[in-house]
């Protein structure tokens, strides 16, 4: 019940069209850098003039995939011979499609948990869109894998879940009327199951346990989680 969107932002893998692009953009920047006495540079510059008199051609094929992308990227004719202009437009395109990943992530409700991640990359928090996330090689064993991806994509049994579709005899229920089966005071959802509700011993006995570790592990975390 996931996006395909999440595919790529959890994994670090470009879209099948958007790689296929890329790759021809590489081959475009090759032929570019190349002498004018290579025959495959006079070629690229036939496919040029044709692109340039609105004629098919493999130049024009290339100009088609960037102006559909979802912030279309417009490329005249000379731009085809200028290897830092290529360059640009390759570094364009994965910002483009990175932009158009986070934007599907964060207007639905079943990715809220992915929106905003920091990933620590040389030392520093940044914000990364697509990448391949930690705990998809350090969490180790198979089932907690699972479980721990099934709660980041709101794929779990918690209320706000269950009560989503509609079943025979019941309409979908309202987000904020999917109330914890323990407090009935907010949305069963993953931070409140997981950091708020206090009306279950089990629970908090559960929850304590789990922020002495992540405390003990990293003690940055400890004034974070208490302001």
């Amino acid at each position: 019940r996931s996006m395909l969107a999440v595919l790529f932002m959890e994994t670090v893998l470009m879209p099948i069209q958007i790689r296929c692009l890329l790759l021809a953009l590489g081959c475009l920047r090759y032929m570019a850098d190349l002498g004018d006495d290579r025959t495959v540079r006079v070629a690229l510059i036939d496919s040029v003039d044709l692109f340039a008199a609105r004629l098919p051609g493999w130049a024009g094929d290339v100009a088609i995939m960037l102006s559909i992308l979802p912030t279309p990227i417009r490329i005249p004719p000379t731009d085809f011979l200028s290897v830092p202009t290529i360059d640009t437009i390759i570094a364009k395109v994965s910002e483009v499609v990175d932009a158009d990943l986070k934007f599907n992530i964060d207007h639905l409700q079943k990715t809220d948990l992915l929106c905003n991640r920091l990933e620590l990359v040389k030392d520093r928090l940044q914000l990364v869109t697509r990448r391949h996330r930690h705990y998809l090689t350090l969490v180790l064993v198979p089932a907690h894998r699972k479980a721990l991806t099934g709660l980041l994509l709101e794929d779990h049994t918690l209320s706000v879940e269950r009560l989503r579709y509609p079943v025979r005899y019941r309409l979908p229920v309202p987000r904020e009327e999917c109330l914890c089966h323990f407090c009935q005071a907010a949305a069963e959802d993953e931070v409140h199951v997981l950091l708020d509700c206090d009306a279950h011993a089990p629970l908090t006995a559960l929850r304590e346990t789990f922020l002495k570790d992540s405390f003990t592990g990293d003690p940055v975390l400890e004034p974070a989680y208490y302001f």
